[in-house]
């Protein structure tokens, strides 16, 4: 099930947003401590914005599947590394919503812990596998113009 941006108030500095799954989230325009989703809103067409992502994704070293039937329209990828970036094998998921996409990412630490995912996240030092993780996320959500990014927890 696709999720919508139903509700979108600004008011003292923190964006607040209801989903269609019935979820509220703060969405802050800075990254907050354990955020680990970025909401980028944008003018551009749904499909344009994944076709961005999906792009992106592709530039910096990604694989994407072949879309399985009834997965609908969101991008996953194949677990990687984003090219010359020192981190951990990282799914990144981009789901559109109305006005924009919602990028979340999930790192692997085979050595440790197999093929089990942890949530990137903003948390730890910069070189902690969840903030590294969280960055790369981050720094696909930046390569879609003419987008704001606010930071969720989800």
């Amino acid at each position: 099930m696709h999720s919508t941006l139903a509700a979108l108030l600004l008011g003292a500095g923190t964006l607040t947003a209801t989903t269609g799954h019935a979820q509220r989230a703060e969405l802050q325009p800075a990254p907050f401590r354990k955020a680990n989703t970025l909401v980028v809103l944008t003018s551009l067409p749904a499909d344009s914005v994944l076709d961005v992502v999906a792009r992106t994704l592709q530039q910096r070293g990604f694989q994407l599947p072949e879309p399985a039937a009834g997965q609908g329209p969101e991008i996953r990828t194949l677990p990687g590394i984003e090219a010359g970036v020192a981190c951990w094998p990282l799914v990144i998921r981009a789901e559109p919503i109305s006005g924009g996409v919602r990028l979340t990412g999930r790192y692997q630490m085979p050595e440790i812990a197999g093929a089990q995912e942890f949530p990137a996240e903003f948390l730890g030092f910069e070189w902690s596998p969840a903030k590294c993780s969280f960055r790369q996320v981050e720094r696909i959500a930046q390569s879609i113009p003419r987008a704001t990014i606010t930071y969720g927890r989800y």
